[in-house]
């Protein structure tokens, strides 16, 4: 299977705006980072940014345009709307979904994910803690679904959160779709609090801190690579109070 990625990206966040044009590591981006990632991994696959038609993503859409990648731009709060609009484009039905806020989105769970979907499955990913892995703050996770699947959504509810968080509904309501959920290491069980999800600026700079670390030390670096990192060098704590803030 040559997936299709799209990739969910913008640049009005209310807690860290202009996060993904931001200079991460050299002279690269948060976005241009996890894209250059999934090339490298899917050569074949078709990558799309769905972003918004709002002026602040124009700087956004200027930094991925030397990437070769799809780009689509939508509604800044029906988020959905954009992944339909994307399907109806470009002739999607099954893609992976992928926040652009996870940056350590791990190569391996992705592959490992992609083996084993099959297109009677409405939604997959994994299950952490009891709940989706896109629920939690760990940031090494995505998710496969449907166009049609959210075609499906948009007809059964206009609730705002449904619109904007895209594939919430769908896990929500387990007797109407097929769902499958990927069993995780039991590490997730012991160190919940690990958070590498990037909506913070101190989420930014301990990201920041943690890839050039793990990258240049082990450019093949996984999710426990990430994890061990965060518990050698006392990250936890901070970690926990950053989960608690973002909680709403």
């Amino acid at each position: 299977m040559n997936p299709t990625f799209i990739i969910q990206a913008r640049s009005n966040s209310t807690r860290l705006p202009f996060k993904m044009t931001r200079l991460f590591y050299k002279e690269f981006s948060i976005l241009e980072i996890i894209i250059n990632r999934i090339k490298r991994s899917f050569p074949n696959s078709k990558i799309i940014i769905a972003t918004t038609d709002h002026k602040s993503d124009d700087k956004l859409v200027n930094l991925i345009s030397k990437l070769s990648v799809f780009v689509y731009r939508g509604s800044i709060d029906n988020v959905i709307s954009r992944f339909i609009a994307i399907g109806d484009q470009y002739g999607v039905e099954e893609f992976v979904r992928v926040c652009s806020d996870n940056l350590f989105l791990d190569m391996g769970l992705l592959h490992n994910m992609i083996s084993n979907y099959s297109k009677n499955i409405d939604y997959m990913t994994y299950k952490v803690n009891g709940k989706p892995s896109m629920k939690t703050s760990f940031g090494f996770f995505a998710e496969i679904s449907k166009i049609s699947v959210l075609k499906s959504v948009v007809k059964n509810t206009d609730e705002s959160e449904y619109l904007e968080h895209v594939t919430n509904y769908i896990y929500s309501n387990p007797g109407q779709y097929r769902l499958k959920f990927l069993d995780t290491d039991k590490i997730f069980n012991r160190y919940a609090d690990i958070r590498f999800t990037i909506d913070t600026i101190t989420d930014f700079n301990i990201a920041k801190v943690a890839y050039k670390t793990l990258l240049e030390s082990n450019p093949n670096f996984d999710y426990l690579d990430v994890i061990n990192w965060a518990i050698e060098n006392n990250k936890l704590e901070l970690m926990a109070t950053e989960n608690n803030k973002n909680i709403k």
